[in-house]
């Protein structure tokens, strides 16, 4: 009777070391971005600040996406993220993208916009190799002042099913 409870115990150690080894090999084959976006001084003309992602195609992965904002105590700047009326902080904030590709380059665009819409700062990253291995892959993106505000902010990819040829 001994032998057949050491017996049932050992195949479930076996059978739980086997699923966690099954469930850590899943996870290598994700990739996270620590993206890190900062301007070049506290700034109260940005109204917000929207980052797309595009593939080494050139086809976007996400598109003019707001980045997350975090507020401080009433009244004073942002401690993260981009908005009207408060001072957008020089160091905007740290933001992370996962995928499950396992091969590839990423391509991280953000850009700052006014009031009107305008971007008055931007900043496009070089290509970033998809690896499952550092955990995390850093992208460093200082945005840079615009001598003169575009309009509309510029396209960095091109969307599949809407744009023709993409």
């Amino acid at each position: 009777m001994r032998s057949s409870t050491r017996f049932s115990k050992g195949l479930v150690a076996a059978l739980l070391a086997a699923g966690a080894g099954i469930g850590l090999s899943a996870c290598g084959s994700y990739a996270i971005f620590k993206v890190h976006v900062s301007a070049p001084s506290p700034r109260d003309d940005i109204e917000e600040c929207r980052m797309t992602i595009a593939d080494e195609n050139g086809k976007c992965v996400i598109s003019n996406v707001m980045l997350l904002q975090v507020a401080g105590a009433p009244g004073s700047p942002l401690k993260q993220g981009c908005a009207g009326g408060n001072l957008t902080p020089p160091d905007v904030g740290y933001f992370s993208y996962s995928t499950s590709r396992s091969s590839g380059t990423f391509t991280f665009t953000v850009n700052a916009l006014n009031s009107s819409g305008n971007v008055v700062e931007t900043k496009t990253s070089e290509g970033k190799t998809v690896t499952a291995y550092p955990p995390e892959i850093g992208v460093e993106l200082p945005m840079t002042r615009n001598s003169e505000p575009t309009q509309p902010p510029p396209k960095v990819c091109c969307i599949p099913g809407t744009d023709p040829g993409c």
